[in-house]
Parts: structure tokens; C-alpha cells; sequence
């Protein structure tokens, strides 16, 4: 193998990590109006909830389906494949984490 093939390879390589983790750092927030969203009656400030369901104090960040670390603003939610909630944010699937 010459070096602009061993170049190619290592950059194809290099590409094929890289979109993976670029997709995650650019992750998009789900959309109040997002179908799954509106089945779950997800809002992006739990302080606006007005599902039944809805306990003072509850959040996405308290829940154990978060997928942020403590503090973090925002974070995955399997529920929302590849789409992060509002920390703040709060739906109908909430599940306090264990403590």
C-alpha cells in the first residue's frame, strides 16, 4: 500500500468516528410539536405543564430516563432517539431517578 492509499484509508477511517460523534455534539432539542412529543405531553419548561400527571418538581433533569450528567442544561432521552430534552423540560413518562 503507497501513502496516498494509506492516507485515504486513515482519513476514511478517521471520517467514519467522527460523524458518529459530531451527530451527538449537534444533537437537535425535541420539538414541543414533535408527534412523540405531544403523545408524551412533553414541554421544555416543566413549570408550564399541564398534564394531569404533572407533580411540582418533577423535570427532565430528576428523571431516570435523562441521559445528561447532574447540572447539564440539556441531555439525550431514549423516549426522543437522538434528539435531547431541556433539562427543565418535564412529560408524562417521567421516573424519578433512584436515589
Amino acid at each position: 500500500m503507497n501513502n496516498s492509499k494509506r492516507t485515504f484509508m486513515l482519513q476514511i477511517i478517521a471520517a467514519g468516528v467522527s460523524l458518529p460523534l459530531a451527530k451527538i455534539a449537534f444533537a437537535e432539542y425535541v420539538n414541543e410539536k414533535d408527534p412523540t412529543a405531544v403523545s408524551l405531553g412533553y414541554v421544555s419548561d416543566a413549570t408550564k405543564a399541564t398534564n394531569g400527571k404533572y407533580k411540582a418538581g418533577q423535570h427532565c433533569g430528576a428523571c431516570m430516563f435523562f441521559g445528561g450528567k447532574a447540572g447539564d442544561t440539556k441531555g439525550p432521552c431514549p423516549l426522543f432517539a437522538g434528539k435531547e430534552v431541556h433539562s427543565a423540560g418535564w412529560c408524562s413518562a417521567f421516573a424519578a431517578k433512584p436515589a
